[in-house]
């Protein structure tokens, strides 16, 4: 009885673990690769073997079931003995892929924990070369090769630059100090983007036999990818043969992958920082032109407004005392100075040939102690902006430059703004003293030369003004609506001066009575069509004896977009116009040496078809045939608006361009 209990127990032993098995294979699919079928083969195998056991102690059913009883002997030692083999070799071989997994998971785990080691200290490292000499050491070390290196591409040329190495010898290093990925194994791995492994180097390429001849005989090579873009390429070389083999691939992507997007991030903060430096610079350089736009707006003199612009330049220019050098001729005035003894003082250009050098260059000089930025208007030098740093040995920032320069432009205007105040208030004064005049006697009035002279300053002043209302409006200085009606009322004065001043010009005798302002009759009738300003850009010659009205020509033709070149005679003007070609001509007509009639018959006899515009402070009663035979095209009398201008030029060049065609 008790034999049969061990027979029935071995039956439902094997029963139950070969449905124990299939669950397995279920839950555990990686198990069952290796030996689970010979185990399960093994276990039911053993389960046949209980069975005919179990038929032994029935000998009418097993004669029934077998007939002869060798068949069923048979079968329990062939049951028997190769289930027991089948299930000792399965195990041995399901416990060999257990410990295989188990080393894999081990692997894993390890490479897992090398690759959190190496991001962590990538992570703490602030600039590109700590991170590749922390990555080169973490990955030589865990690896256990003898050497690694990093290139890191140049985004201009490709080229590749060693950035850092481990383990190489120095001549190695100087040899591989750039590559290029035109060629070879660099350009399979950087073109194709694929890790590359040689397990044993076979190659002849010259940077492989370079490497045989250090004893390395494998190794890796890895594209380090951002973006998709090769930035750097990551090589291990190992003295060993096979030590570098397939098995790293993916260990390599993974450090490249790192390695891509340390580099690419610091790069982006780079990026970043030189951004945020550029928006810090623009909000201080908006810092000070807002302060200092209000005191260009003030009623402070020019001394005062110069030195607020050095004390704001010393909050973010690194600088102990600063100046404003005005220049004229060979002379300096120091108009504002941070130095006492300096300040106030009237020099000679030759005691200073930094000021010579910025004066002849027209161009920023910085050395190591001393910043100057020239103040210019209509490319013309008004004075120096200047920084001193004498006791320190730092030079001045390209950040420090561009801050000068922005108060050089500043310091500019403020020139500008007082010379306008002093034309006006030199205005008012020949107006008051003319009122005066005209008190005193009814019968005596100024000669026409006083009314040309003032007709040049109305000219100027007008013109003046009205370049600086079109900045105002368009943005290019900033918005004051005080200074706004300031230029209103001195435009009012100017026109009720020059109003004045034709009054008095009425009651000189005509020396024809024809008063015209268009010469050619062609010209007026085609001048009613223009509607449109035209695009061509202009080479204006100007000719004219006042310096004033010739920078105010210039720059309303730079406003229109035209060039200009000036002469202050009428023989320089002709000079110029024959040796080079113009498109208009604007002359004065009383100057110094030769009348405007004269330049514009001598420029006529040259090329005919060059418009001519006669500007002038006499007024516009001329014959109309005395004009037409001297060759001037169009009378423009001072003062003059821009719009004036503007018209003028369009009638002109565009009655030229409608005769040509």
């Amino acid at each position: 009885m008790f034999s049969v209990i061990l027979k029935v127990l071995l039956a439902l032993t094997s029963l139950s673990l070969s449905i124990y098995l299939f669950q397995l294979k279920d839950r555990y699919p990686d198990l069952t690769k290796s030996g689970w079928n010979r185990v399960l083969s093994g276990v039911l195998l053993l389960f046949g073997f209980s069975l005919i056991e179990i038929l032994d102690e029935f000998p009418q059913a097993k004669a029934v079931i077998f007939g002869s009883p060798v068949i069923p002997l048979f079968l329990e030692v062939v049951f028997g003995i190769l289930g027991l083999i089948l299930i000792i070799f399965g195990m041995v071989n399901w416990l060999t892929e257990m410990s295989f997994l188990k080393k894999k998971s081990e692997d894993k785990e390890s490479e897992f924990l090398f690759l959190e080691n190496l991001a962590s200290r990538t992570r703490k490292s602030s600039t590109l070369i700590e991170t590749l000499e922390n990555s080169l050491r973490e990955v030589t070390s865990f690896l256990k090769v003898e050497a690694s290196a990093i290139w890191i591409a140049n985004p201009a040329t490709g080229e590749l630059i060693l950035a850092s190495y481990k383990g190489l010898s120095p001549q190695l290093a100087k040899q591989f100090e750039s590559l290029t990925t035109e060629n070879g194994i660099i350009n399979q791995a950087a073109k194709n983007k694929e890790i590359l492994i040689q397990e044993e180097i076979s190659s002849t390429e010259e940077i492989l036999m370079e490497l045989k001849r250090g004893d390395f005989v494998s190794l890796a090579v890895a594209p380090i990818l951002a973006a998709e873009k090769i930035i750097g390429v990551l090589a291990l070389f190992s003295r060993e043969r096979y030590k570098l083999d397939s098995k790293l691939e993916n260990l390599l992507q993974n450090i490249s992958s790192n390695l891509g997007e340390k580099i690419d991030t610091l790069r982006l903060a780079k990026e970043v920082k030189r951004r945020t430096e550029q928006l810090t610079q623009a909000i201080q350089e908006n810092r000070i032109l807002s302060v200092i736009s209000g005191f260009l707006v003030s009623n402070q003199d020019l001394e005062q407004i110069l030195d607020r612009i050095i004390w704001e330049g010393l909050k973010v220019i690194d600088a102990k005392v600063g100046h404003v050098v005005l220049v004229k001729d060979n002379k300096l005035e120091v108009k504002a100075s941070l130095d006492p003894a300096f300040y106030g003082l009237n020099l000679e250009l030759a005691e200073f040939p930094l000021i010579r050098e910025v004066l002849d260059k027209k161009k920023n000089m910085v050395d190591q102690s001393n910043l100057l930025v020239p103040i210019l208007a209509r490319n013309q030098i008004l004075g120096i902006i200047w920084f001193e740093n004498r006791e320190s040995e730092r030079v001045f920032s390209q950040a420090e430059v561009q801050q000068a320069t922005a108060l050089a432009n500043q310091a500019s205007l403020a020139i500008q703004n007082s010379l306008l105040k002093e034309e006006l208030k030199t205005l008012h004064q020949r107006l008051t003293d003319f009122q005066e005049r005209q008190k005193l006697s009814v019968v005596e009035l100024p000669g026409p030369n006083f009314v040309n002279d003032m007709n040049n300053i109305f000219a100027a002043i007008l013109g003046n003004t009205q370049l600086l209302q079109n900045k105002l409006v368009a943005g290019e200085l900033p918005y004051n609506s005080d200074l706004s009606e300031f230029l209103k009322v001195i435009e009012q004065s100017v026109v009720g001066g020059s109003q004045l001043m034709s009054r008095l010009q009425d009651t000189y005798p005509s020396t024809t009575g024809v008063v015209s302002a268009e010469v050619s009759d062609n010209l007026s009738d085609f001048g009613t069509a223009v509607t449109e300003k035209l695009t061509k850009k202009l080479k204006v010659l100007a000719i004219d004896d006042q310096r004033m009205i010739l920078d105010l020509l210039s720059s309303m033709f730079a406003n229109l977009g035209h060039s200009t070149e000036v002469a202050e005679t009428g023989l320089e003007g002709i000079a110029k116009f024959n040796q080079d070609a113009f498109d208009l001509v604007i002359t004065d007509l009383g100057l110094l040496d030769i009348s405007g009639f004269e330049v514009s018959q001598k420029i006529k006899e040259r090329n005919p078809e060059v418009p001519i515009v006669m500007i002038t402070g006499w007024g516009a009663n001329f014959d109309q045939e005395q004009l037409k035979k001297a060759g001037v095209d169009y009378i423009l009398a001072k003062p003059f608006k821009l719009e004036q201008l503007t018209e003028v030029v369009e009638k002109v060049t565009a009655y030229k361009q409608s005769s040509f065609k």
